[in-house]
């Protein structure tokens, strides 16, 4: 069957590569401000974008390869993406070039991987040099590759080398390109890395806005301070096994396993987990992904996100509630509520990923988000000074453990 998959393979790129000739002639062209682990107050997991080009291309390659999901035989692929500079300032014409990283964390290889760019209009792409991927293909303008594999087990990596520069017309202002890589069928399983162009030595046209896909208007995004995606192991998030109150037993743990920062957190325990102080900021954009690991107990359980620590009971905690399929959201001063509604329609359910957002500018003004949708604003007449942040886990059906994968811990600079 793999030879012949690989027959096709071959034939299709050839196909794919003497179409792409024809048009082309045809057209001539660790901290300590945070809570404690547990100091108790007593997050659309980054889907493709669903273009008609893309699914299509998607569709078209599993039917010309002849693909099944047994014979491509992935479990849950443990992929993840890492893109360097993490931000970069250019003025126009000058030449801009991304080095992006695809690993495989898994015990198995992967074939069949499709590698999406997401670039700004201010980006002009020039070239592509690929290692590690096999024979790739194209389709939809060269924002979206084939690569047939296999990428090898237990570390094995790929790397893609976008060649390209700012455009001549481009203004002063910030602009995100967004890489994204996932296995041919998992649609749902999406790794996402971001670098930000910060074009300068022009003149500033217009309003200065970073494009950012929401349903609502949201603030204004600035050039990213902070990202944390959990592929190096030495990162100053804690780690280990915590015991936070009188009796002997473990209360929260925490591991960085296969790219995620594994948070647990036992039965009716409660956990914050501090990022480390380069992570320290009063202001800004914050977020992080989260998804319950298969091994919880528990599938009752609140996830969050805080900002604003400076100890104790001082934060801001942006949380979601599960009761299995059932979302709700809280927004905490302390221990006071101050926004909270029903997340049912914005959440992905309780077993997938989803991506929580807190934002805090200097007048105090906090609002939360869910999957990259608006819940609500908070304004504060007297805000927290704090610089601590991180995450949070509460188990709470009071029966087992949970867990949690926390990844792409993200901070951007706001007004």
């Amino acid at each position: 069957m793999f030879q012949k998959i690989k027959s096709e393979v071959q034939i299709f790129i050839t196909l794919v590569f003497a179409a792409a000739v024809l048009i082309f002639l045809s057209t001539s062209v660790q901290v300590s401000n945070g809570p404690k682990l547990a100091a108790a107050p007593t997050i659309e997991a980054t889907k493709v974008l669903k273009s008609d080009t893309r699914a299509s291309f998607r569709d078209k390659i599993i039917k010309e390869f002849g693909l099944t999901e047994d014979e491509v035989g992935i479990a849950a692929a443990n992929l993840s993406i890492s893109m360097i500079p993490g931000s970069v300032n250019a003025a126009p014409g000058s030449p801009v070039n991304f080095i992006i990283t695809i690993k495989n964390n898994g015990t198995s290889p992967v074939n069949y991987i499709f590698f999406y760019s997401q670039f700004p209009n201010e980006y002009v792409v020039n070239s592509y040099e690929f290692s590690g991927t096999g024979s790739p293909a194209v389709f939809d303008g060269a924002s979206t590759w084939f690569f047939p594999g296999p990428l090898a087990a237990n570390g094995g990596t790929a790397t893609v080398v976008v060649k390209g520069q700012v455009a001549n017309d481009s203004c002063n202002k910030s602009v995100p390109y967004i890489a994204q890589v996932y296995p041919v069928f998992e649609t749902n399983n999406i790794k996402q890395s971001t670098s930000t162009i910060i074009i300068s030595g022009s003149q500033i046209c217009g309003d200065l806005y970073l494009p950012y896909v929401s349903k609502v208007p949201t603030p204004t995004p600035q050039p990213l301070v902070y990202q944390e995606t959990f592929s190096n192991e030495n990162n100053d998030w804690p780690t280990g096994r915590f015991n936070i109150d009188d009796d002997d037993a473990d209360d929260c743990a925490a591991d960085i396993d296969s790219g995620k920062y594994e948070a647990t957190a036992f039965k009716d325990e409660t956990c914050f987990f501090p990022a480390p102080k380069a992570a320290e900021r009063t202001t800004g954009m914050f977020e992080v992904e989260f998804k319950r690991d298969g091994d919880s107990d528990s599938d009752k359980f609140n996830a969050g996100i805080y900002i604003n620590g400076e100890g104790g009971d001082e934060y801001y905690l942006f949380r979601v509630e599960f009761n299995k399929d059932n979302c709700d959201y809280r927004l905490y001063r302390k221990s006071d509520t101050k926004a909270s509604g029903d997340c049912d329609d914005q959440s992905n359910g309780y077993k997938e990923t989803n991506k929580l957002r807190i934002t805090r500018n200097s007048s105090g003004v906090i609002s939360i988000y869910l999957n990259d949708i608006f819940l609500k604003t908070y304004t504060d007449g007297s805000p927290l000074g704090g610089k601590g942040t991180g995450v949070y886990l509460r188990e709470t059906s009071g029966d087992g453990k949970i867990i949690n994968d926390f990844d792409n811990f993200t901070e951007y600079i706001i007004n």
